[in-house]
């Protein structure tokens, strides 16, 4: 009768606890960069087919949104790094993160980021860092173009 009780404890206890879901390339820490703690309203999310990963978050008085995929690329002679979002700057081609590699700026006025996508044997990848918040300047948007080339440098790793 005791291991009953116990069970049921046990049970009543796994009902309340929830875990965070895996992106399988990156975690939270390292998409936020933030082992102070000051980051806000975290969230992550991956979807049903596990390419694509969402995070969210606020850091401060600005709101980010970091997104991953990685799709299987049957010829690696097509198209295989299409950009997710238009690009508003000439793409910069990045060596060392796998092939094919460019990053480039997006969007424009409040909402605006960077990406990088690129190719890794028969898969393609991309990533997005968007910003909701921080003042459209040179300056951010070049530690957003940092930060997204951090988080791809990781992807890549474990693609490998």
């Amino acid at each position: 009768m005791r291991s009953r009780g116990w069970l049921l404890l046990l049970m009543m206890f796994a009902l309340h606890c929830h875990a965070q879901t895996a992106c399988p390339w990156v975690n939270q820490a390292t998409v936020t960069d933030s082992p102070d703690g000051a980051v806000r309203e975290a969230h992550t999310s991956v979807a049903a087919d596990g390419n694509r990963c969402t995070f969210d978050y606020r850091d401060g008085e600005a709101a980010y949104s970091v997104e991953i995929a990685v799709q299987g690329v049957p010829d690696h002679g097509s198209n295989s790094t299409q950009p997710e979002v238009q690009c508003a700057s000439p793409k910069t081609p990045l060596i060392g993160i796998g092939n094919e590699a460019a990053v480039c700026s997006i969007g424009a006025h409040r909402m605006h980021g960077a990406q990088v996508m690129g190719r890794v044997r028969d898969k393609s990848f991309f990533v997005i860092v968007r910003s909701h918040g921080d003042p459209d300047t040179p300056a951010v948007r070049q530690q957003l173009s940092e930060k997204t080339i951090l988080i791809a440098e990781q992807v890549v790793g474990n693609l490998f």
